[in-house]
């Protein structure tokens, strides 16, 4: 069982936008990298906060628990906190992602879930309008 909830965040801090920028263009970001290029401003970019909430409705663990986001047109880059979990049964887990993506691009995202039940792989596609 799982949502996904989107929100934009146009009050970010310059400073995270130039660390994030900074590290992706030297090859050092921790996350997911898809402009060939970074902007030199943050004006005319936002980050967007998406929350995947899954509940393990399955008499075992899910172990594993991943995602993945394939980037929409104007994505720059994108954030988990967390990258891998392990759910108990009955156990609900938010996670979420953060994309760097250029002003006025859509939310929609098409997002992958994985997750391994007794060893055997599963995954769910989802994809947020």
């Amino acid at each position: 069982n799982h949502t996904v909830m989107k929100e934009a965040l146009e009050c970010w801090p310059e400073d995270l936008f130039r660390e994030q920028t900074g590290k992706a263009a030297i090859g050092a970001f921790d996350g997911m990298v898809y402009a060939s290029a970074m902007p030199d401003d943050p004006d005319g970019c936002e980050y967007r906060v998406y929350t995947l909430r899954l509940r393990d409705l399955c008499p075992v663990p899910a172990e594993r628990v991943e995602f993945s986001v394939y980037p929409s047109a104007g994505d720059i880059l994108m954030y988990q906190p967390v990258r891998h979990a392990v759910m108990t049964p009955g156990e609900s887990l938010d996670l979420s992602f953060v994309i760097l993506s250029k002003s006025g691009g859509g939310d929609a995202r098409d997002i992958r879930l994985t997750y391994y039940l007794w060893g055997n792989k599963c995954e769910t596609r989802y994809v947020y309008h």
